[in-house]
């Protein structure tokens, strides 16, 4: 069965450059429970000449088995300060494990010659829950920075979300022209 793997070059991410064509992405807002994951990163837009995104996170990995139920997972890099809320939430007992988040993965499109939104939110805030494997809630960040990318400091962390009991849109392409939306979360009667 198909099933999207998205691995992202994260140094790209921190450092964009033009001549190099990878595929980068970023979580761009993200709230578990009542805590905000404040926007620290500011990143280039490839899509743009000289815009920015400002961004949770710096992904590495998007995965998703493309099923209406099936999970989003998120491996990427964030702030030394969301490290400390990260490791906050999964050490105490949480009250809530909703999780509102946005995200973008952007691909280089070699016929184009220009990059693309390959799979996103549409800028629409998405709703899910943390997703557990067994008792354990699947979200933790490391202990230790990374030393690919040296400033701004940054720290891996890895999020798998369950979608809402709601039908959203989760927007994805092949290209620079060729687009379309799959449903992500049923609603239930």
């Amino acid at each position: 069965m198909a099933k999207l793997e998205l691995v992202c070059e994260f140094q790209q991410g921190f450092q964009f450059r033009k001549d190099k064509k990878a595929i980068i992405g970023y979580i761009t807002e993200m709230k578990v429970g009542d805590t905000d994951f404040a926007k620290k990163f500011e990143c280039a837009d490839p899509c743009s000449d000289s815009g920015t995104v400002k961004a949770v996170g710096v992904l590495r990995r998007c995965n998703w088995d493309l099923g209406k139920t099936d999970p989003l997972v998120f491996v990427g890099q964030v702030t030394g300060d969301t490290k400390k809320k990260v490791e906050l939430l999964t050490q105490k007992d949480m009250v809530s494990i909703e999780v509102k988040f946005k995200f973008v993965v952007y691909a280089f499109d070699n016929d184009a010659n220009k990059y693309y939104k390959c799979f996103h939110c549409n800028d629409a805030e998405l709703k899910g829950k943390i997703a557990k494997m067994g008792e354990n809630l699947i979200l933790d960040v490391a202990d230790v920075a990374d030393p690919r990318v040296p400033k701004p400091e940054n720290y891996r962390f890895h999020i798998q979300i369950d979608p809402a009991d709601d039908a959203q849109d989760l927007h994805r392409a092949v290209s620079d022209s060729d687009k379309f939306a799959r449903q992500w979360g049923i609603k239930e009667v």
